[in-house]
């Protein structure tokens, strides 16, 4: 388990429970690092903490969490999200399939036991009418948080040139405010956003979404210590590889450096690169030798360790101490002598105005 597992599954649940100040929560790191995992674990934390409140109230549910779908083209598909969100929540329109002229029968709905006021979307309603009944089911049935895993494809329907995010037309600032609209109006509810380091593009866009965002960091194992026999990498990777005893044609730990480097200190793509060897095994042993033969190239190691490097470089400078020379130019000491306020002396010249008791001014 990665080191900071539980710690960081106790910060999340406490900032959903106890910050009233910031309805947006982010949890960032790199990609197979286990954030799929955290959402999980964090979700059957909330659902074991609020299992009386749910037998009580049986239309309740504590927390809910969606995949969040990723844009064909370059303009986000929130229908699709609106829907996941219905559907994660049980909703009987979005689960049922019927026709919304149907469904805005009374009879109808007595039928699916559900009954609220809904809107006409099914099929032909619009983004905004789909997106007040996401609302209403949310206040109806008043989740502390809406959890949303692969948050940065939010970030990819902007426009890309040579691989590189370019934002076009403000389309990133556009999907930013609209975010935190919607962390502002989902009745309570935080909104939590799992992703990759590519989220950063999304959330510094404007001051007020920063300003209402809690930002949690999932790191990468650091690189294995043999001589620490609690070294987390080495312990996750002989619990993996227990797994696979049967499987194994060499000790995985007496190569514990070369397996951190091709699988970047995260555990979800060295057990990819497991299940590729044991896939091209065909039923025999795995070979130190189809191993390396099944890494992922060099070229690509080194696209995902910049992304990596740069996402940790960005976190470590959120929090060094401010630059003196930024806040002497914002404001200025006040040691300094105040300028003197200079005067123009042909102010009364081209229309000179006398001031009379009466209240009336006279050329």
């Amino acid at each position: 388990m990665h080191p900071s597992y539980e710690a960081l599954t106790n910060k999340i649940v406490d900032a959903i429970y106890n910050d009233k100040e910031r309805p947006i929560i982010v949890v960032i790191g790199p990609p197979g690092i286990g954030k799929t995992s955290l959402l999980a674990c964090v979700m059957d934390r909330i659902i074991t903490l609020e299992r009386s409140r749910m037998e009580a109230e049986r239309e309740y549910i504590p927390v809910t969490g969606i995949r969040t779908p990723s844009p064909e083209v370059r303009v986000y598909p929130w229908k699709d999200l609106y829907h996941s969100v219905l559907y994660s929540l049980y909703d009987p329109a979005a689960r049922s399939g019927i026709h919304c002229r149907d469904y805005t029968k009374k009879q109808t709905q007595r039928e699916l036991g559900f009954e609220f006021p809904t809107e006409k979307y099914l099929g032909q309603g619009t983004k905004g009418s789909l997106y007040r009944h996401m609302l209403r089911s949310i206040e109806h049935r008043k989740p502390l948080a809406v959890c949303m895993d692969e948050a940065h494809h939010l970030v990819y329907s902007g426009s890309h040139d040579d691989g590189g995010q370019v934002d076009k037309g403000g389309k990133l600032k556009l999907l930013a405010n609209h975010i935190k609209s919607m962390a502002d109006e989902i009745h309570g509810a935080k909104l939590v956003l799992f992703g990759t380091y590519d989220l950063w593009s999304l959330i510094e866009q404007t001051t007020q979404g920063i300003r209402r965002t809690r930002i949690f960091e999932f790191s990468r194992y650091d690189f294995p210590d043999a001589t620490d026999p609690t070294d987390p990498f080495i312990i996750a990777l002989l619990s993996l590889c227990e797994s696979l005893e049967d499987h194994l044609a060499f000790d995985p730990a007496k190569h514990y450096e070369e397996l951190y480097k091709g699988c970047l200190g995260c555990i979800g793509l060295l057990k990819s690169w497991f299940e590729r060897a044991l896939t091209e095994a065909n039923g025999d042993k795995i070979s130190l030798d189809l191993m390396r033969a099944e890494q992922t190239p060099n070229y690509h190691l080194e696209l995902g360790m910049n992304e990596i490097l740069d996402g940790e470089a960005h976190f470590e400078g959120m929090h060094k101490p401010s630059d003196k020379s930024l806040w002497e130019e914002f404001a200025p000491q006040t040691s300094q002598a105040p300028k003197e306020k200079r005067k123009n002396p042909n102010a009364f010249k081209a229309n000179p105005r006398v001031f009379k008791r009466g209240g009336r001014n006279e050329q």
